[in-house]
Formats: structure tokens, C-alpha cells, sequence
């Protein structure tokens, strides 16, 4: 079992920084396929994207994975019962976006264009649902090459997609290109599936639906989506706030420029800080408090404040040169340098997270998540009465990460970890 473990850590590490990576580079080809104004229009519907797909699954997946992994579940009448309740709801909920689309694109992002964009979420709803719950029978027996692979056979169809096939769209209307690159999902989410389907036996099960099942799904999976809804709704009020309290008739294209070229590269190296998180989940647990393991962490945290501060000069001295070697633009240079300084911050958090985890103290992350989402929008607003506009965002992002980041060294200190 030990073994199986390792194996499977091993697997979900390198699949995910492969996954995250060519993910990186799907964004890339993404901006400079569709553009500067295209690229506005993503970045201010994906907040929505991200809020519905939370609500869609519900937190499900994640239960899914913790019951399948008791002996005395039977897996089939499990996922039958799960599959059939969670599609009824998504149907329910994808045309409830379909009928409301017009007015979240309107009323709340104020920006018509985004009308066909948010049609395509309500089509892609079901099919990302029934993927992530396909995967997570497999995380939960602890078998993670499918899952990892079909990450991967997934992010390869959208590179394919967006690299070869594109281009034909370049004569639509912006709207209608952003709607087909959503839309897209469908086809990637299937073939995800079916790849999927390939690794669980055929076998003659008589499927039932089972209401405890469903209960005690329910018990799970309801404290996971509380967790994650408050930070996706902060993330789809962000545009929302910003649209609203600016008086810039550029906003959305400056948005587009943060989000959708700055934050991608300061992000860039948290998928080797993610991945080192990843691999000290099974080290640190019930071992955290074991002096060769504080000095494991301190050294890694060491070599993480040394990581973060050539990166940070890194993007303040080259960072116009990678701008323009990726997006071919030297747009957002000036965000670039600004945010780069407070990047230890930023790339200390998973290692935090982790701690939490290895402890037992999953409410941590909840009271992290609630007290990063209230600074965040509350500082912006703040902002942007000001009349400060995109960098409302940009110094909301700094106090929210430096604060956050004091606030869980301060909850592991709690526990008796002194990180420093």
C-alpha cells in the first residue's frame, strides 16, 4: 500500500507539472492567436467560467474520491446514484446560466460582447462535471495514471485546437472566437471521458440508486464547495468591481493585459513551488513536528526565499524581454515590476497550505481563504474610490498576499512550527 502510494504521489506530481505547463502554453498561443481585444474579453469571462464550473460540481469529486477509497462501498451504485443526481442538477443549472446569460453578460460584467461566451459555459457545464467524477473514482483507489494521463490527452487536443485550428476563426467577430474556444471544452472533456472509460473494467453490475449514498456524498462535499465557492466568487466579483467603480473607458483591455499576460509569468514558477508542496505532503505527515523534518522545511524555505528573489530580479530587470518573447508585446511591464517584488509572498503559500494539511488543520485553509477573499475585495473597492483604477487590482493583489501569507505563518506558529 506504502509503495502504491509513493508510485501514486510520483504520477500526480509529474503529470501535474506537465499538465500545468502545457496548460501555460495553451495560454500563450491563446493571447497571441486571438489577440489584445480577444484576449480582454477571456480574461473577463473565465472569473464566471471558474464560479460555474465550482458550482457545478459541487465539491462532489473530492467526496467521490475519500468514500470510493472505504472497502465497504460499492463503487458502481455509488457512482450511478452520483452521476445520475449531479446530471440532473447540472442540466437544471445550464439553463439557468443559458436563460440568465444575457443579463450576467449586461447587467453585471457590462459588456454585451460577452453574451455568446457565456452561452458556451452552459453547454460545457454537464461534460465538466461527468469528467472530474470520472477521475476521482480513480484518485480514490489511489490509481492516478488514467487520470493523469487523460490530463494530458486533454491539454493536447486544446493545444492542437488552438494552434491549428484557430487561425480559421480569424475573420469572426471577437465574441464569436472567444465563444469557440470555450466551446471547445466539449470535445476535449469528452474524449477525456471516453479515455477514461477505457481503464474501468466491463463488468455486469446491477446499478441502483441509493439515497445514503447520496447522503453521505452530500456530507463531504458540502464543506469542500464552501471552501472553494468563497474564493471563486471572490474571483468572479473582481471584474465585476473593477467594471463598475472605473471611470477608464480601457479598463477591460488594462485587465486583460494583468491578467492575462502578467499574472501567467509571476505564476509561471509556482508550478515547481506546487510541485515541491506536492512531494512533502507524505513527509511531513504525522512527522511534522520531528526535528529532522523542521529542518527539511526551514531548508526548503531557505532555498524558496533565495528562488523567489532571483525570479523577482529576474522580472524586473528581463521582464520586458520575456513580454515580448512570449506575447510579442511589452504591455504590462510596468505591473510586472511592481508585483514581482512581493513574489516571496506569493510562492510561500502552498508550502502553508501543506503544513495545514499535514496537520489536520483543513479549517485553516477555510479561515485563509475567507480572510484573503474579504482583503481583497474590500481593498480594491477602497482602490478604486480612489480613482486608481487597474492598479486598485494590482495593490489589492500585494496587501492581499503579504497579509495572508503573515496570517498562516502565524496559524503554524500556533501549532508550535516556528518557520524562521
Amino acid at each position: 500500500m506504502k509503495k502504491k502510494f509513493i508510485t501514486s504521489s510520483f504520477l500526480l506530481l509529474v503529470g501535474g507539472v506537465l499538465t500545468k505547463l502545457l496548460g501555460m502554453v495553451i495560454k500563450i498561443v491563446i493571447s497571441n492567436r486571438i489577440g489584445l481585444e480577444g484576449l480582454s474579453l477571456y480574461m473577463l469571462v473565465l472569473p464566471t467560467f471558474s464560479l460555474l464550473m465550482t458550482v457545478a460540481q459541487a465539491g462532489v469529486p473530492l467526496a467521490l474520491s475519500k468514500l470510493v477509497s472505504t472497502r465497504d462501498v460499492k463503487p458502481h451504485t455509488l457512482y450511478f446514484t452520483v452521476i445520475l443526481s449531479l446530471t440532473v442538477y447540472n442540466i437544471i443549472l445550464s439553463i439557468i446560466v443559458l436563460l440568465s446569460a444575457r443579463f450576467i453578460s449586461s447587467n453585471l460584467l457590462h459588456q454585451s460582447n460577452l453574451y455568446l461566451p457565456i452561452l458556451a459555459i452552459s453547454f460545457v457545464i454537464p461534460f465538466t462535471t461527468l469528467s472530474s467524477i470520472i477521475r476521482s473514482y480513480f484518485v480514490g483507489t489511489l490509481n492516478m495514471a488514467p487520470p493523469v494521463l487523460s490530463n494530458l490527452v486533454e491539454n493536447i487536443i486544446r493545444f492542437i485546437f488552438v494552434y491549428f485550428f484557430l487561425i480559421y476563426f480569424k475573420n469572426y467577430s471577437t465574441s464569436f472566437i472567444v465563444f469557440i474556444i470555450i466551446i471547445f471544452n466539449i470535445i476535449s472533456e469528452g474524449v477525456s471521458c471516453l479515455f477514461l472509460l477505457l481503464f474501468i473494467p466491463i463488468r455486469k453490475r446491477n446499478y441502483s440508486f441509493d439515497t445514503s449514498y447520496l447522503k453521505d456524498t452530500l456530507k463531504l462535499s458540502i464543506p469542500n464547495l464552501l471552501s472553494s465557492f468563497i474564493g471563486s466568487f471572490t474571483y468572479f466579483l473582481e471584474p465585476i468591481i473593477l467594471l463598475y467603480f472605473s471611470n477608464s473607458s480601457s479598463i477591460n483591455v488594462q485587465y486583460g493585459i494583468l491578467t492575462g499576460y502578467v499574472f501567467p509569468i509571476l505564476l509561471l514558477p509556482t508550478f515547481f513551488v506546487n510541485a515541491i508542496s506536492q512531494a512533502l505532503i507524505p513527509v511531513l505527515t504525522n512527522n511534522i513536528k520531528n526535528k529532522s523534518v523542521t529542518k527539511l522545511l526551514r531548508f526548503i524555505i531557505i532555498n524558496l526565499v533565495l528562488f523567489s528573489i532571483v525570479c523577482s530580479i529576474s522580472f524586473i530587470i528581463f521582464g520586458d524581454r520575456l513580454l515580448l518573447f512570449i506575447y510579442h508585446t511589452k504591455y504590462g511591464f510596468n505591473y510586472l515590476r511592481i508585483l514581482s517584488i512581493f513574489l516571496f509572498f506569493l510562492y510561500l503559500q502552498p508550502i502553508c497550505s501543506t503544513i495545514f494539511l499535514s496537520l489536520g488543520k483543513t479549517k485553516y485553509i477555510f479561515y485563509t481563504t475567507l480572510f484573503s477573499s474579504f482583503i481583497r475585495v474590500f481593498t480594491m473597492i477602497i482602490f478604486l474610490i480612489l480613482n486608481l483604477e487597474i492598479y486598485s487590482l494590482i495593490y489589492s493583489f500585494i496587501i492581499n498576499v503579504s497579509f495572508t501569507c503573515l496570517f498562516q505563518i502565524y496559524l503554524i506558529k500556533k501549532e508550535g512550527i516556528i518557520l524562521f
